[in-house]
């Protein structure tokens, strides 16, 4: 089961945010220190990815690419070097795996960017608290200091999400499992050189892992019919 939003785990329960409320929770921490950490690799390899596919074109690529402020826009321009580089059968191959880590991707950027709280009402778990009801609850506040009554409850709590270290505990194994994969993807795009296309053996590596091959098979079946590529991808540039 998921995490559950504090609306239905405990909806009366006095929470907090804020300097020193996390430190009681050393273990906790650690596990979303480390899943942040791997999310961080994840960008990482995938800009080394980009620069794998791009070759001699790598150092306007990679500006380009660390010009892009958003985490869907840099995706989306690693997409198009892709489908301009690769065989059709490897981009589609490529969507897969970034289709598969996708869901793990969104939960480390909420770990990033939403705010961490505690409840003594609620030991041993953490609080993941949607900016957005922190920033309507503050509006709420401000409102009262001058006499407007609140419309409704200044603080929804169906956007507050208890963590328990079991959930934790299976993000961090699905964020470590994404930067196997991507490395597997990587190497895979190494393996096939002076080619740009994922080697033999990288392709079944990939597709050995059951979310991958359903992935992919769920590509194939959406593609539409388009101009054909070269059967290995194109040739590489000599690498400086």
């Amino acid at each position: 089961m998921p995490p559950q939003p504090l609306s239905r785990v405990r909806p009366g329960a006095i929470f907090q945010w804020g300097t020193g409320v996390l430190q009681p929770y050393p273990t906790l921490c650690a596990i979303i220190t480390e899943i942040i950490s791997f999310g961080a690799q994840i960008e990482f390899n995938w800009s080394a990815i980009l620069v794998d596919l791009m070759q001699a074109n790598a150092k306007p690529a990679m500006a380009m690419y660390e010009a892009l402020s958003g985490g869907e826009a840099r995706r989306a321009a690693i997409m198009g070097a892709a489908s301009v580089a690769l065989p059709e059968e490897d981009f589609l191959l490529f969507q897969a795996v970034d289709k598969v880590l996708t869901p793990s991707r969104r939960v480390r950027n909420k770990f990033a960017h939403h705010i961490w709280g505690a409840s003594t009402e609620l030991p041993n778990r953490l609080l993941l608290i949607d900016p957005e009801a922190l920033r309507e609850f503050e509006v709420q506040k401000a409102g009262e200091k001058y006499g407007v009554q609140p419309e409704y409850d200044p603080f929804d709590r169906s956007r507050i999400l208890v963590w328990k270290r079991a959930d934790l505990e299976e993000v961090r194994t699905a964020a470590h499992a994404g930067l196997v994969i991507l490395g597997e993807l990587y190497h895979g795009l190494a393996e096939s050189y002076p080619d740009v296309a994922i080697s033999v053996q990288g392709r079944q590596q990939l597709l050995s892992r059951p979310a991958i091959e359903q992935a992919f098979q769920q590509m194939c079946r959406q593609r539409t019919p388009a101009t054909p590529q070269p059967k290995h991808g194109k040739k590489r540039s000599s690498r400086t």
